[in-house]
């Protein structure tokens, strides 16, 4: 380590674990392109660029080309990370006596070293045959949201898309990718690759009930009611998300000891058995928390709660506390909603507390987005020929701050659902219940709870009958779920092909999870057909 609180000393995995999970799976073998995202000034530069880009130059020798936003930053990556690990190594005697970056010497393009290896800087800017006439088996990208997009003058692929093409000699199990930066927006570039890769969690077991789990921010509790910063400090702790038990430094500290990293569809036994199938891709998509931030005390963590609650300008402490501190991308659905803003929408609801179905409506449908703060639900009465008008909306608070998103959003679904079974009185004076509620389930942090909730809702009705229904949309600007496409057919899966969307059942580990059909929307279709009207 070349300075900081262990300057001098060599890296060691147990003083961070969650290097441990990192380096394994890179010396796995089961993936060429890795994608990492953790909070800042967390060693993220170090373990997951600067490590990986020396253990290619230096113990297997061969080239690597590194991407960057500019070249200034190359300097900088140079003469800040890359320079003095490699003075602090038994690699030093390598480093050039003469062209670039020798004796403190200007880093325009590339670096080569004793034992013929180069290091080779790209950067966003230039023209598109900058990037062209190199070939390297490796590649490491820094700072990937502010390369992710192609220029205006470019005809070729984004910059990545181009730096990352340097590889294709080496064929797609061949080549080595890196990408590392610190999370911007859901549509960002290094949460997508997180997203569509592995998405991996670091679950570890918890001291009071045994079972594996993985704290985020919600289950940091108790510094809410403090007084002061201090006192949110000393009251601060993290709470399991399985059974509530209190964390301290040493729970926290012995949980991580133990911990393991799952993949997207697996899950934990209590004896520490990863159970299901690994998604086949060929990106690790991995990420740690404030959880996993062996430089950052609960204490810490609490106090900046407290203080970003309390900011003057509420939404870039918000954004500074998601994407600094606990690795999340920026979503503003996570700010408290405006008083003001909620009382306008509850007083343009129906002037009754429960609106009447009109007359020849065929049924009642209702839709709910899910957040973070609320639900905003509407109900609709639909007539023979397709079209029909909503009888009620309104917003249905959900409590992650106190019990957790997932188990929040549980109970707040579950108190909506017994709202909507009360059913709308009909002009004839009977009573009209939902004959189906599609829930919002594309954003990561909610798709359990609602899969869990349809599930239990569902419970007892023939398959096939089933009226609560998680949502996905899909389109240019839907959470990352990407581009609509549609099966040409049902299949053993898909049971039902509808116009512009269709009903599919979910699996996860391979087994069937039953009372759950999954709507797949093609929402750009929707956004445009509801502007044309």
């Amino acid at each position: 380590m070349p300075n900081g609180p262990f300057s001098g000393e060599r890296y060691k995995h147990h003083r961070h674990p969650a290097s441990r999970l990192w380096f394994d799976a890179i010396g796995s073998g089961k993936w060429t392109r890795f994608a990492a995202l953790a909070p800042t000034q967390n060693g993220k530069t170090y373990m997951c660029y600067v490590a990986p880009v020396l253990y290619h130059l230096f113990e297997i020798g061969e080239t690597v080309v590194v991407g960057l936003p500019s070249l200034d930053m190359a300097k900088d990556k140079w003469k800040q990370d890359f320079l003095p690990v490699i003075e602090a190594s038994r690699y030093r005697n390598l480093l050039p006596e003469n062209g670039e970056g020798s004796r403190g010497g200007q880093v325009k393009s590339s670096i080569t070293f004793g034992n013929g290896a180069t290091l080779r800087f790209m950067t966003a800017g230039g023209d598109d045959k900058s990037r062209s006439a190199f070939t390297s088996r490796v590649v490491a990208i820094t700072e990937v949201d502010g390369m992710d997009e192609a220029s205006g003058t470019s005809r070729e692929a984004d910059k990545i898309e181009q730096i990352e093409g340097r590889t294709m000699a080496f064929g797609r199990m061949g080549k080595r990718v890196y990408l590392e930066c610190t999370v911007s927006i859901e549509k960002g570039r290094i949460w997508q690759e997180f997203s569509n890769g592995t998405k991996s969690r670091i679950m570890r077991p918890c001291p009071h009930c045994g079972a594996y789990v993985c704290p985020e921010r919600e289950n940091l509790q108790g510094w809410e009611d403090a007084e002061s910063e201090e006192q949110a400090a000393k009251l601060a702790y993290f709470a399991c998300p399985k059974c509530s038990g209190r964390w301290g430094e040493a729970e926290r500290s012995q949980a991580a000891e133990r911990a393991v990293l799952v993949h997207r569809g697996q899950e934990v036994t209590k004896e520490g058995q990863i159970v299901g199938e690994a998604p086949q891709t060929q990106t690790l998509g991995f990420r740690w928390s404030a959880i996993d931030n062996p430089f950052a005390t609960i204490a810490d963590l609490g106090a900046s709660e407290w203080m970003a609650k309390r900011s003057a300008d509420k939404e870039n402490a918000e954004k500074k506390q998601r994407q600094f501190i606990w690795a999340l991308p920026h979503d503003p659905d996570v700010l408290d909603l405006n008083p003001l803003e909620t009382s306008e929408v509850q007083a343009r609801r129906c002037s009754t507390k429960q609106g009447i179905v009109p007359e020849g409506a065929i049924g009642v449908v209702v839709g709910v987005d899910t957040g973070k703060r609320a639900l905003h639900w509407w109900a609709k009465a639909v007539q023979p020929a397709g079209g029909g008008s909503v009888i009620e909306y309104g917003i249905q608070p959900v409590d992650s701050a106190k019990l957790g998103t997932y188990r929040a959003l549980k109970t707040s679904l579950g108190t909506l659902r017994k709202y909507l079974e009360q059913g709308w009185q009909t002009t004839r004076g009977t009573v009209m219940r939902p004959a189906q509620v599609w829930i919002d389930s594309g954003y990561f942090e909610h798709t359990d709870a609602v899969y869990e909730f349809c599930a239990e809702a569902n419970a007892g009705l023939m398959p096939g009958k089933e009226r609560y229904r998680p949502s996905k949309g899909y389109g240019e600007g839907q959470r990352l779920a990407g581009n609509y496409a549609a099966p040409n057919q049902k299949t053993r899966d898909v049971v039902y092909v509808g116009r512009e969307f269709y009903v599919s059942r979910v699996r996860r580990n391979g087994k069937l999870l039953p009372g759950v059909l999954l709507v797949h929307i093609n929402a750009d279709h929707w956004k445009s057909e509801l502007h044309q009207a």
